[in-house]
């Protein structure tokens, strides 16, 4: 899963618990980290800054600092005995929605 920002940055997940930011154009990857498990959702945060991603076997939503690459906190948010699947952060950055693999939002 990937994710673009307006700020020509984009962020990728994967499977092999990496997470990436990587600049457009040009495709290099300006900044790789790992997280703690499978990586099954990325949102940039409104501020820029912050990158949320979901750990969908864990139920957990990791915050990473793109200015230092460190991990900046995490919210457990299992709701579902499914994986989460996707995130989604409002233009405000109040609400965070995850999805589950059973329908649950």
């Amino acid at each position: 899963m990937a994710v673009v920002d307006p700020d020509r940055k984009m962020a990728s997940g994967a499977s092999d618990c990496t997470l990436c930011v990587w600049n457009i154009p040009g495709g290099d990857a300006r900044l790789t980290m790992e997280s703690s498990g499978l990586v099954s959702g990325v949102v940039f945060g409104p501020d820029d800054r912050a990158l949320l991603c979901a750990i969908g076997n864990h139920g957990v939503v990791e915050r990473w600092d793109i200015r230092t690459g460190k991990q900046r906190g995490f919210l457990s948010v299992r709701r579902s005995k499914m994986s989460m699947e996707t995130l989604a952060l409002s233009p405000d950055g109040r609400w965070l929605l995850s999805g589950y693999g059973d329908g649950f939002v």
